[in-house]
């Protein structure tokens, strides 16, 4: 197997390894009526925090995911000074999510990323 076959198949178990962990902490999230074969989806949420210093911060990023019950990756900064965090979770289970994140106290603002296309 060549050299680029080997870091495919590495970056494959890697980002399988990195899915099934997320799975066993997304199963907070949601009501006891949803499936538990539901396939898990990536979504991502631009986020604007108050009173937070470093919203990239791990730690921050820990506490976060374990008081709403998802897994939450720090993605990147945005202007206006909001920012792009992502999980991957059911989509039957973005709603509570989304509530779960609104009620935060540093959150002053949470929307799910769509795709915007012009007409």
């Amino acid at each position: 197997m060549s050299s680029r076959g080997v870091a495919l198949a590495a970056a494959f178990f890697a980002v399988a390894g990195a899915v099934a962990a997320c799975s066993g902490a997304a199963q907070a999230v949601g009501s006891k009526n949803d499936t538990p074969t539901a396939a898990a989806e990536p979504a991502r949420f631009i986020v604007q925090f108050h009173g937070i210093a470093d919203p990239s911060d791990p730690q921050f990023i820990r506490e976060l995911s374990k008081a709403v019950g998802a897994p939450l990756t720090y993605v990147r900064p945005m202007s206006g000074d909001f920012h792009l965090l992502r999980t991957v979770i059911p989509s039957a289970r973005l709603p509570t999510l989304l509530e779960r994140l609104r009620a935060r106290p540093e959150i002053s603002h949470v929307e799910l990323d769509m795709p915007v296309r012009r007409q």
